[in-house]
């Protein structure tokens, strides 16, 4: 019988397996970041691509917060958001070079990705609202003040007003486009 060593489970080859760079490139990504990261979202980011496995993650987190390299703040949901300290940040630029810079490249374009997505989903959504008749459908752009666009549209069933707000998630400044285009004639 074969037994795989749990803390490189699901770790592609180029990954980090060393508790130190893991601990490193933790404290890297949360200097670039630059705003508090919640244990499931900076998990999600480092687990991406076989980067580093949950076990090893888990493990650099506890070892960061006993070494005062990252404070955590307790979130409603139950999770924990983390900031980076003055030690933390000099850990991260004084052994930043110890963690691979094809991991280290990867590990900001997959953070970069995953928070322009989250804000991207915050910022636009949509509202689904039954009606007598079937379903009312609204798309909303936002911004930092009013709302960019807030579009209503009606739908049959629930089918339609899943297709319609998939599409409109998949690119909501496509859709916010176009209707501008199409009531400036720009089209």
């Amino acid at each position: 019988m074969e037994f795989q060593n749990a803390f490189t489970a699901g770790i592609q080859p180029g990954g980090l397996t060393n508790d130190f760079e893991v601990q490193v490139f933790v404290c890297y990504l949360l200097m670039h970041i630059g705003s508090p990261v919640s244990f499931s979202q900076l998990g999600e980011v480092v687990q991406t691509d076989g980067m580093v496995n949950y076990f090893e993650f888990a493990s650099a987190i506890s070892h960061l917060k006993e070494a005062k390299k990252i404070e955590a703040s307790s979130l409603e949901n139950g999770d924990e958001e983390y900031t980076l300290t003055d030690t933390g940040i000099a850990t991260a630029k004084t052994f930043e070079h110890s963690v691979p810079l094809t991991i280290r490249e990867k590990g900001l374009a997959v953070s970069g990705a995953y928070f322009a997505h989250k804000r991207l989903m915050e910022e636009n959504y949509v509202e689904i609202k039954q009606v007598p008749d079937g379903y009312q459908v609204t798309l909303v752009v936002s911004d930092i003040g009013s709302d960019l666009m807030r579009l209503t549209l009606f739908a049959p069933g629930p089918a339609q007003c899943e297709s319609i707000r998939a599409a409109f998630m998949k690119n909501p400044t496509k859709a916010y486009r176009s209707v501008l285009a199409l009531f400036t004639d720009e089209i």
